[in-house]
């Protein structure tokens, strides 16, 4: 049977820099999550739904772009175990703005989702570069037959649209929130793209962290001031999966990794930090 789908409400461009850490949103309160989150939806289940947020990185001034994690709300997940639900983090590159760009998929990883996301803020680790003059992140969800899911919002203001579309309720085109059905001018989804991260940000000795060679065949070297202060370092390729994992060393080999971009995620005892890796 075919369902009847409908949009359901659910009950200037921001750029911070912190040590280094470059992190583009649109939302004033990025974590912040207020009910009333608008997806297309029958009975409570989820159909398609792609949200889109687009940054301006040529005229900010950070073209060429390296991503290495986006952060995102979720609002609702009641999710049958038996019919698991996995929505995808897309990153593109595109030459002009939404809603009119043709989208240049860069990456994309998979998201498993469990009940317990729900209320919180998903960080999810993605290595891609861009170097055209937009960069679009996208959360695109899956039609399901049981799962009851949403990402989160707020109106707490936003720097520049939120867009969605979805084929469950016709909208086929990249359609900013305010001129979807009556209009959701309020309706502001909580995404954020980072390049690289420190969880701790009272000692400048991150930002001191360098690793070479970059890009390598066999071994990468990390080299800091206190490297006896390293307590975990982790590999991830561009799926962000956990591809290598080390205690209490400087010094990684991937000579039996595939070519490509990795993910050299460093944790110290003052915090951690992400560095982009390069195979070849």
């Amino acid at each position: 049977m075919k369902k009847n789908y409908m949009l359901f409400l659910l009950s200037i461009f921001f750029v911070c820099a912190i040590n280094a850490q470059t992190t583009l949103t649109h939302s004033t309160d990025p974590t912040t999550i207020v009910p009333g989150t608008v997806s297309c939806q029958a009975g409570g289940i989820t159909s398609d739904n792609i949200y889109y947020r687009s940054f301006d990185i040529a005229t900010m001034g950070v073209s060429p772009f390296s991503v290495l994690e986006v952060s995102f709300g979720v609002e609702n997940a009641i999710i049958d175990p038996t019919e698991p639900l996995t929505i995808d983090v897309v990153i593109y590159s595109a030459t002009v703005d939404l809603p009119g760009a043709a989208l240049t998929e860069i990456a994309r990883v998979p998201v498993p989702i469990v009940d317990a996301d729900a209320g919180t803020i998903k960080t999810v680790p993605i290595v891609a570069t861009v170097t055209t003059n937009y960069l679009v992140s996208t959360i695109e969800i899956p039609v399901s037959a049981t799962a009851q899911f949403s990402l989160a919002s707020n109106n707490l203001g936003q720097s520049a649209p939120t867009y969605i579309s979805s084929a469950g309720c016709s909208i086929n085109s990249p359609t900013d929130m305010a001129n979807v059905g009556g209009g959701f001018p309020d309706v502001h989804i909580l995404m954020s793209v980072r390049d690289f991260v420190t969880l701790s940000i009272d000692d400048n000795s991150l930002e001191a962290i360098s690793v070479y060679p970059n890009p390598t065949k066999d071994f990468i070297h990390i080299n800091m001031a206190n490297p006896e202060s390293i307590e975990k370092v982790e590999l991830f390729d561009i799926t962000g999966k956990n591809v290598l994992s080390f205690t209490n060393t400087t010094k990684v080999n991937i000579s039996n990794l595939s070519n490509g971009i990795y993910m050299l995620h460093i944790k110290t005892d003052k915090g951690s930090i992400n560095k982009k890796v390069i195979k070849n």
